[in-house]
């Protein structure tokens, strides 16, 4: 028995996404396939476009079979606390044999070699990166300058790259693979062919029409739900911002060189989400990086939380009955507690934060909906799919 880890905010699940889930299993000759997925809000800095549950159903009924939360400290965080965090959960499962991932690249071999120097930088490299620091570069921009190597550091390599620093990192005995993208690029807004970004899929899914030849039967479905969009947040991030003091946003996590200052003083003075990020965004801070650092402080992520850290639980959001079987061996095998029912399990004070933060998240992302009542994370079990 094999079993493929993949790391996923299936946002939604998408036939790209059913392509690299057969060919993961097929590369690594895995009968199982387990997601870590992100839940409420998304690594991007963005809400997800259907609640966790529900994305959840249509991955399982697309052919994964077990589905894992990754909590949001982690899920909603930069590209090396989001993989970190990941991958420690696959880990921690102690049954899982590869993890494949997609990439802009599909060369395992370079991906590793770039992480290799990246996990042990050499005096030239980071005077090179703090050069083009001080020039004002980001510091995905400014590592990539650092590196001078002919590889294109898109979102999907750049993930990659973590994933396999994450295995590192940890020693684990995860095995990574590596499936090329195809036919749509990372943020490709066009819907042509069969497989469609999930950029292009959320832009168009207020008209179904048109995206049911890019996805599968089960997220169609779903698709009728309310979408959530980071514009729906503008309220709540005024109120946050005009709110807090300068202290307080100084905390968050990610903000640094003086950007609560910018915060305070473009919050103050526009009407709209897209105002805010644009009045925020900077050659340094980048508009990815800033949507971060506005939802950590609208959940209130700070510094602090990201000290010494690392996933304190397993929690299960759907399964099938191969999944069933899976959480059978999981539960002799895993490191960590394992939550089918936040109702019932005991928990120490740094997981308990952890969860509660998740709960958080949940209950804020319910007041983007139409009927903006919380507590679900208290009141859904993990779901059985047939």
């Amino acid at each position: 028995m094999k079993v493929v880890g993949l790391v996923t905010e299936y946002n939604p699940f998408h036939n790209g996404h059913l392509y690299h889930l057969n060919q993961s299993k097929e590369e690594t000759q895995s009968d199982y396939a387990i997601a870590v997925m992100s839940g409420h809000f998304l690594q991007r800095g963005e809400p997800a476009i259907i609640d966790k549950w529900s994305r959840a159903k249509a991955a399982v009924e697309s052919g994964v079979d077990l589905i894992i939360e990754i909590p949001t400290l982690y899920a909603c965080s930069s590209a090396e606390y989001f993989a970190y965090g990941s991958v420690y959960l696959l880990n921690a499962l102690g049954i899982v044999d590869h993890i494949c991932f997609g990439s802009e690249d599909g060369n395992l071999e370079t991906i590793d070699e770039i992480t290799d120097m990246l996990l042990n930088p050499t005096e030239d490299f980071q005077e090179d990166l703090k050069k083009h620091l001080s020039d004002g570069h980001s510091f995905p921009k400014a590592r990539s300058l650092a590196l001078n190597k002919d590889f294109e550091f898109k979102a999907n390599n750049i993930l990659g790259i973590e994933y396999i620093k994450a295995l590192k990192t940890i020693e684990s005995n995860i095995q990574p693979a590596t499936i090329k993208r195809v036919q749509a690029d990372y943020l490709d807004e066009n819907l042509k062919g069969t497989i469609a970004s999930a950029t292009a899929i959320r832009k168009h899914a207020s008209n179904l029409d048109q995206i049911r030849a890019f996805v599968p039967q089960p997220t169609f479905d779903m698709m009728n739900h309310h979408h959530v969009y980071k514009e729906d947040l503008t309220t709540l991030l005024l109120y946050k911002i005009r709110t807090s003091s300068l202290e307080e946003i100084r905390d968050i996590h990610d903000v640094s060189e003086g950007l609560e200052y910018k915060i305070k003083k473009v919050a103050e003075r526009v009407s709209s989400y897209e105002d805010l990020l644009s009045g925020i965004v900077s050659k340094r801070f980048t508009k990815t990086r800033v949507q971060r650092i506005l939802v950590k402080l609208l959940l209130n992520i700070k510094k602090d939380d990201f000290i010494d850290n690392h996933p304190k639980y397993i929690r299960i959001l759907a399964f099938n009955d191969k999944g069933k079987a899976l959480l059978k061996k999981i539960k002799k095998t895993c490191t960590l507690p394992l939550i089918t029912n936040i109702n019932k399990i005991q928990l120490d004070q740094d997981a308990k934060d952890m969860l509660d933060l998740d709960i958080t998240a949940t209950n804020i992302y319910k007041l983007l909906t139409p009927d903006k009542i919380g507590g679900d994370d208290y009141l859904k079990k993990p779901l059985n799919i047939k």
